[in-house]
């Protein structure tokens, strides 16, 4: 069950988003949406029907520049947070930033790719924000562009990691 709209969560819905409450006020929100070519939002796997054949490919042919998902990153918080005032109803926004920003770099056309889109938004008033995060990485194919964006009552950071699937 969500504490935030009271309604009962599936266990995708739970490992995407997650609300981090003290007492009884949200103090900041976040989203995580994973992408892969391979399966699409319904869960289901769509793949080729035929014989396929190997491709022996370890390296990517064309690899996401980190300035070009940084740019998506800001791009995506300007539009939507810019002039926006902190308020309750904020939280369901980060589903909706962390998506546009995972659609976006999906547009940048590299093929073989993993898209992982985090968000976190927060009240200025907060005094400190601690975010971290863990994975495999190759330093030769994989990259993250972040951005951090503040205006008077908000503070959201976005990231985007480009993984590589061999």
């Amino acid at each position: 069950m969500s504490a935030a709209t009271g309604k009962i969560m599936s266990a995708a819905q739970q490992r995407r988003s997650s609300i981090i409450e003290s007492g009884a006020t949200a103090v900041a929100r976040s989203a995580m949406i994973v992408t892969s070519s391979h399966h699409t939002r319904d869960g289901h796997s769509h793949h080729v029907t035929g014989d396929l054949q190997n491709t022996y490919q370890l390296k990517p042919h064309r690899v996401p520049k980190s300035c070009h998902l940084q740019k998506i990153v800001q791009d995506v918080l300007t539009e939507h947070l810019n002039d926006r005032v902190y308020d309750e109803s904020i939280g369901s926004l980060t589903k909706t930033l962390a998506e546009q920003m995972k659609q976006r770099a999906k547009a940048l056309g590299v093929q073989r790719y993993k898209y992982v889109a985090v968000v976190v938004l927060g009240p200025v008033t907060r005094t400190s924000a601690s975010m971290a995060s863990r994975c495999v990485w190759n330093p030769a194919f994989d990259t993250f562009g972040e951005f951090t964006l503040k205006n008077d009552s908000i503070t959201a950071t976005g990231v985007i990691y480009g993984l590589y699937v061999e």
